[in-house]
């Protein structure tokens, strides 16, 4: 493994604060891994999904047969264990570019379901180029997904209908 004195460190969250959460809103976005300089080498890392150490699973992401986003993006998912994907950071980068075969992306599906944040684990591994946090070539990232879906809070109050006719509720009625 190649790692130039004094390296880069890679990260996820360099890029004016991003935070490493990804709403359920059925939209696709790149996980925003970024070095903290720019490195005078290509930076190349193996990366895989940890379904087995996440609270999330299968079915919270948009998915097709062979764990890959729609045929049409080509966006990988790899699962540790069934497969890898790669990233490039070219030279004098800090980011991979927005190809889906040298960069990470996710969609969150929107469940609608009250559920809470899960967790996802993406791994890193075979890291050359550059270092993780603590100078390490391997290790892990637990990104945040948010449940979209606001439970209302309960509350007595009292409904004036007539009786026999239809009433009809609505979300001003309930606290969020």
């Amino acid at each position: 493994l190649y790692v130039p004195f004094d390296p880069p460190v890679l990260n996820i969250e360099p890029q004016a604060g991003t935070k490493l959460e990804f709403p359920e809103n059925d939209v696709l976005v790149k996980v925003p891994i970024a070095l903290d300089t720019a490195a005078p080498v290509n930076v190349f890392f193996d990366y895989c999904f940890d379904l087995d150490h996440s609270e999330a699973d299968i079915n919270d992401l948009y998915l097709e047969s062979g764990y890959s986003y729609p045929a049409s993006k080509k966006h990988p998912f790899p699962v540790c264990g069934q497969s890898v994907g790669k990233v490039t950071i070219l030279a004098d980068t800090i980011a991979p570019r927005d190809n889906p075969d040298v960069s990470v992306w996710i969609n969150v599906k929107r469940d609608y379901a009250v559920e809470g944040d899960e967790s996802l684990r993406l791994v890193i591994k075979n890291l050359t180029g550059a270092v993780l946090p603590g100078n390490k070539h391997d290790g892990y990232f637990d990104l945040i997904l948010v449940d979209s879906d606001i439970e209302p809070k309960s509350k007595d109050f009292a409904i004036t209908a007539t009786e026999d006719v239809l009433y009809t509720f609505d979300s001003t009625q309930f606290d969020y």
